[in-house]
């Protein structure tokens, strides 16, 4: 699948990232919400992990955008927060979200259970939204290698398959 990862912490994004090539996906990612809605409104990504609180525009903002694009409406968007946030406004944004941290075991699982429930249907029934709240101990960032920043805000990363 084309994954973007949004998040404005670049070690967790490029780490997610890292993760999700590993696990046979063609991930890039975004570092901030403008950049975001800008590859986004390409359609080039299947499904994209937003962190909620970004600091130019938050994930929750940038999902409404999406919805309210006729050919983006149905993209398959993951809320990814360290904070209690609003689980009802999330329900008709998001098709999942992960409570972070979470294991790679239950990202890998969001992703099955949001490619087998993504009728856009579900989310405007406004159907319970799947949530995964799993910890973990110790640090991923530190078990990859360090990303160089680049002159912008998004990465391409291509895995070596």
């Amino acid at each position: 699948m084309n994954v973007l990862v949004v998040d404005d912490n670049e070690s967790v994004a490029d780490s997610l990232a890292f993760l999700l090539d590993c696990y046979g996906h063609h991930a890039a990612v975004a570092y901030d919400g403008e950049t975001a809605l800008r590859l986004l409104r390409t359609g080039a990504f299947e499904i994209t992990f937003l962190d909620e609180n970004l600091p130019d525009i938050n994930g929750s903002a940038i999902a409404r955008s999406l919805r309210q694009t006729p050919f983006l409406c149905g993209a398959l968007l993951v809320s990814m927060t360290g904070g209690a946030d609003s689980q009802t406004d999330n329900a008709r944004l998001f098709d999942a979200c992960l409570q972070k941290p979470f294991s790679c075991e239950t990202l890998m699982q969001v992703i099955e259970e949001v490619r087998g429930n993504s009728d856009v249907n579900r989310r405007q029934a406004g159907r319970p939204l799947p949530t995964a709240r799993t910890q973990v101990g110790g640090s991923p960032a530190s078990l990859f290698r360090s990303q160089s920043k680049g002159s912008g805000s998004f990465q391409h990363r291509e895995s070596d398959s």
